[in-house]
């Protein structure tokens, strides 16, 4: 179509049923739900990194659910609002050959978020190798967050803005 706007889709669903289905997949990866990789993904991080850096994790749980708003509500708008644009219905659908493609990445969704275990089993030992290779203090301390005050004075205006500053403690 040769557009990134948004607006200028609508409806796209009743034109490209496959591209649809496939698009949806795909976001429900990214947004990470559970029965795909992004969720398996996701989890690993945010599990992972809790007991590390709890705030900053959940401040991150937080724009994963952000982000998965903004992402239903892009696929809303694209695939399943009304025929915006004449020149919509024009679209053609996945060819066989793209179908087949991405039959293939479908199926690597499902199967990763079904069943990651064979994946991790895997890359398990070079993950451990690596981590017993590096030396101690090449894996920061988690950061410690702090709130300067910051202060603006124009003839207008006075702003008071409390901004977070991060510093890593070191061993």
């Amino acid at each position: 179509k040769g557009t990134n706007v948004m607006t200028a889709f609508g409806g796209l669903a009743r034109v490209v049923p496959l591209f649809s289905i496939m698009l949806t997949l795909a976001m429900l990866s990214t947004i990470g739900l559970p029965g795909t990789n992004g969720f398996i993904g996701e989890f690993l991080v945010l599990i992972g990194s809790y007991s590390t850096w709890p705030v900053l994790t959940t401040i991150a749980t937080g724009a994963v659910v952000l982000a998965a708003i903004y992402g239903l509500r892009a696929l809303q708008q694209v695939l399943f609002g009304p025929l915006d644009l004449a020149s919509n219905g024009n679209m053609r659908d996945l060819s066989g050959r793209e179908l087949s493609v991405m039959i293939v990445f479908a199926a690597a969704i499902i199967g990763l978020g079904v069943s990651p275990a064979g994946v991790l089993q895997r890359i398990e030992s070079g993950v451990l190798r690596l981590q017993r290779a590096l030396p101690v203090g090449a894996i920061p301390a988690p950061p410690t967050m702090r709130f300067a005050i910051l202060t603006s004075v124009s003839e207008s205006t006075a702003v008071v803005a409390a901004v977070p500053t991060v510093s890593s403690a070191t061993h």
